[in-house]
């Protein structure tokens, strides 16, 4: 992808981010976004083929970069620290703050469920647990819904610093 068009999306997606904030994704209209991206519907077309495909799209990317940010930091033997897990999954929510306090603020509760799903999955595979073995997959449901809590409690509150947060996620993962 080029830079212009990285640009772009990028505009489109904050216009949509902004909007988002004050109404729901139902009541906002593709004029509103292309006024505040000052870019014209051909382009935003270009890109989407609604307001709704723009919002998939930015979702998706989301759950796309915290999972690569834990398959890159997932430690690969069971004595390893999770504190770079914790590390780096905190400051990818963190620089995509704004997306992922919608995401876990929202009446669509797909993206979110969306998200856990392919967290357990991962953790599952990282971890060479089956989901047939219910200790197993509810061990892992567990964890994953617990430090999802808290990202979300975190985020709708941050009454806590975030090298605290780290502190607080990394405990709770190596107790589990």
């Amino acid at each position: 992808m080029d830079r212009r068009t990285r640009k772009t999306q990028i505009a489109i997606r904050t216009a949509l981010i902004t909007q988002l904030k004050t109404r729901p994704l139902t009541k906002i209209r593709v004029a509103t976004i292309i006024d505040q991206a000052d870019i014209s519907r051909s382009t935003f077309y270009l890109h989407y083929d609604d307001i709704y495909d723009c919002y998939n799209h930015m979702v998706a990317e989301a759950i796309d970069g915290l999972l690569a940010a834990l398959t890159k930091t997932y430690p690969a033997d069971s004595t390893a620290s999770f504190e770079d897990l914790a590390t780096a999954s905190i400051h990818y929510v963190v620089t995509h703050r704004d997306l992922f306090s919608l995401i876990t603020q929202s009446n669509n509760p797909r993206p979110l469920t969306q998200l856990k799903a392919q967290l357990v999955t991962k953790v599952l595979t990282f971890e060479h647990l089956s989901r047939e073995n219910p200790q197993d997959y509810y061990d892992v449901v567990c964890s994953v819904n617990g430090v999802i809590g808290v990202l979300t409690e975190w985020l709708d509150r941050g009454n806590i610093s975030q090298a605290e947060l780290i502190v607080i996620v990394t405990n709770i993962i190596s107790r589990i």
